[in-house]
């Protein structure tokens, strides 16, 4: 038995099919559909505006659609074959027919397939196996369109979406278990990832990191945290709800470009008007993502696309980070744990970073509108690309000595924020050296990622996540980031194959 139940159509009437006349039925109906369709178009079809034509040609090609897609179902005759035998050896007998519903891209179907079991053992349905049926009612096909937009934005418009277009019943809570069984097959993908299919790869590895907050459920609290009261009125550095971090990480390979101080000061302060001579390092296969299970994790991780982009173990590595000291120390622990110190030449303070401090001292300095601050900026941030912060740092003691009584006491406290940031991270700061060796000095990259693949899903309006939650949503929008939507679908299907399907062999 084969049934329709599409509804709001032109021909909505159910179809009834039995297995002695099921594909006579369908060639019938096909027909059929057919004929109304060619008469619409020479007859009514004249009367409406092209938006009604459109959508009602459409409707006409689901139901044709709905159509072939039972006659290949039925055509493999409820997939009953000679033998089934389970891992364990154990030969099935045929049990009865059981009904199935499948959600298409199309419509609505229900049909009938072979059910084998035996007492003791886990029935099988071999109808299943052989076409790879999900383990939900959805099909693979329609999930991957919804589950593509689940990873852009919200799980209401995307499942609103596409009931409007496809007219078919969609529920958000079997939605979201997709969502969290595909963003859970992200890590075994990337695993294994054939990166030496990348078209171009450079001389050498660039790794960065930094981390986002996400709002989180009240029930994502940790238990033992101690409640904090919130008045009315936050307090300073306060903020309301729970926020756990999202720790970014990317990878990607560079040829090293050498460049100049007074070059990158002139891309810094927006002065260069001459794009030919604009030198930049080209990024090649950058790999973005995000772990909601902290530095560790997210760093075992990025070790593993390291060793997989560079099996030989050949290739400099270059880290760039903006400056917090537990990226920077969990960073090197990866590195040394995988034996990877030796090969790391640098490890560089995000340059923009250096430049916010930089004008936040000029401001301290000079006020919003001065003139003197642009100057003050570029003179001290070429000193600094030159090498020479220690200079700086000695310049901006030496004007708090002498202005001590001139200095009000916010520009006074600014003053030394930055002599602290600078001194503390003096370590990273050999700009002079990374520019000779055509390293890149900005974490763009990663910044770039705590934007579009946290901030701009995570944080829509009035979205508060499970730990488990985000995570799938983050994993799907990575792979759609790295380019990889495709045939991480394709392996998301293989792997589910095997999982439901893969310890019975039967024989037809």
């Amino acid at each position: 038995m084969i049934k329709n139940d599409k509804s709001n159509t032109p021909c909505s009437s159910p179809i009834m099919c039995n297995a002695a006349d099921t594909q006579s039925t369908l060639h019938n109906l096909q027909d059929e559909i057919f004929k109304q369709m060619r008469t619409y178009v020479n007859d009514q079809g004249l009367t409406v505006d092209i938006y009604s034509a459109e959508k009602h040609i459409f409707s006409y090609l689901q139901q044709m659609g709905l159509l072939l897609l039972q006659e290949v179902i039925a055509n493999h005759n409820g997939g009953k074959v000679d033998e089934v035998i389970n891992e364990q050896g154990t030969a099935l007998p045929y049990h009865s027919m059981k009904k199935r519903t499948y959600i298409s891209f199309f419509g609505k179907l229900e049909f009938e397939r072979a059910y084998y079991w035996c007492t003791g053992e886990n029935g099988f349905y071999p109808l299943d196996a052989k076409l790879n049926m999900p383990e939900n009612m959805y099909s693979y096909y329609l999930s991957e369109w919804v589950q593509d937009s689940v990873a852009d934005g919200a799980y209401d418009k995307a499942i609103q979406r596409y009931s409007n277009l496809l007219n078919i019943p969609l529920s958000k809570l079997c939605q979201e278990n997709i969502t969290q069984d595909a963003g859970g097959s992200s890590d075994d993908f990337y695993r294994q990832k054939d990166t030496s299919l990348f078209k171009e790869e450079g001389s050498t590895i660039c790794i960065q990191a930094d981390c986002k907050g996400v709002r989180m459920i009240p029930s994502e609290k940790p238990q033992t945290s101690p409640a904090t009261p919130q008045g009315p009125r936050l307090g300073k550095g306060q903020k309301r709800g729970l926020k756990r971090d999202s720790v970014v990480t990317v990878d990607y390979t560079f040829d090293p470009v050498i460049r100049t101080p007074i070059q990158m000061i002139e891309r810094l302060m927006r002065e260069n008007k001459d794009k030919k001579n604009d030198t930049i390092s080209f990024v090649r296969n950058p790999q973005v993502a995000a772990s909601m299970d902290g530095k560790s994790v997210a760093f075992d991780r990025l070790a593993e696309r390291i060793k997989m982009r560079d099996p030989c173990g050949i290739k400099d590595i270059v880290i760039l980070v903006d400056g917090e000291p537990a990226l920077e120390m969990r960073l090197h622990a990866m590195m040394e744990q995988m034996a990877f110190t030796k090969r790391v030449q640098a490890t560089i303070l995000d340059i923009i970073h250096v430049m916010e401090y930089v004008w936040k001292a000029a401001t301290a300095l000079y006020g919003e509108n001065n003139n003197q601050r642009v100057k003050w900026v570029r003179k001290q941030g070429q000193a600094i690309l030159e090498g020479r912060v220690g200079r700086v740092i000695g310049a901006i003691k030496q004007i708090i000595t002498k202005q001590n009584e001139a200095l009000v006491e916010s520009a006074q406290d600014t003053l030394e924020k930055v002599i602290r940031y600078f001194t503390n991270h003096r370590h990273m700061m050999q700009y002079d050296q990374y520019l000779a060796k055509g390293y890149q000095i900005a974490t763009g990259m990663a910044e770039g990622a705590c934007g579009s693949l946290v901030k701009d899903r995570a944080e829509i309006s009035g979205a508060k996540w499970s730990k488990k939650g985000v995570q799938a949503v983050l994993n799907l929008r990575a792979v759609k980031k790295n380019n990889d939507w495709n045939n991480f679908w394709h392996f998301y299907m293989n792997h589910k194959k095997i999982k439901l399907y893969g310890n019975f062999t039967f024989a037809i």
